[in-house]
């Protein structure tokens, strides 16, 4: 479960416009302030992963809903199964290829933390928390795109490089690309974005 987690985390495969230094925070405020009056998303997924030895793509589709500050939900519904709710600093995941479903911490599991906490600075284009663990890099202004490198030896043990793709409005992000150490990649492709639309509680 938690390998496939770690797949959606991503690395920057487009072509892009030069950013001077000196647009890079006029880009950055441009997200700080669309991400302002977001309060919920959801959306769903197609995620493509590429194994460096292996030709074939494999595909995976899902769905992430989240309520600032602290409700996330992330699952995949194809080929699979699988997926996370969180609620605060507790949660649970599940996976019905191992018919079971588990509790966790996010306190006691280092790598869970730092997964959850991209994810929602992501999606709540929170740049002080994406900067905790990654070097922040504005890579293109129209899209606003970025690249995350990890600052530290353990999560840059199992990543290289993150790449975001915001929307036109910088409202929502269109696609998030992963590179592995390894050579494995990683792409997910979001959908059908809703913006601050009614949230079933138990969906966390």
């Amino acid at each position: 479960m938690r390998a496939r987690i770690l797949f959606t985390l991503a690395f920057l495969l487009l072509w892009v416009a030069p950013v001077s230094p000196s647009d890079n925070e006029a880009v950055l405020d441009g997200l700080r302030k669309a991400a302002k009056d977001i309060h919920s998303v959801s959306a769903d997924f197609v995620q493509r992963k590429k194994l460096e030895m292996f030709d074939e793509v494999m595909i995976s589709k899902g769905r992430l809903a989240l309520v600032k500050p602290d409700r996330l939900r992330w699952e995949y519904l194809e080929p699979v199964a699988s997926g996370f709710a969180l609620k605060g600093g507790k949660g649970r995941r599940w996976n019905e290829m191992i018919g079971r479903m588990d509790d966790f911490d996010i306190r006691q599991d280092p790598v869970m933390q730092v997964i959850v906490d991209q994810l929602l600075a992501w999606t709540n284009a929170d740049l002080e928390r994406m900067s905790r663990d990654f070097t922040l890099e504005v890579a293109g202004s129209e899209p606003v795109q970025l690249v995350l490198r990890p600052r530290v030896p353990a999560v840059g043990g199992f990543i290289e490089r993150i790449a975001i793709r915001y929307a036109a409005d910088k409202r929502s992000i269109q696609r998030v690309e992963v590179m592995e150490p390894g050579g494995d990649s990683t792409q997910l492709d979001f959908q059908n974005v809703r913006i601050n639309t009614p949230l079933a509680e138990d969906l966390f």
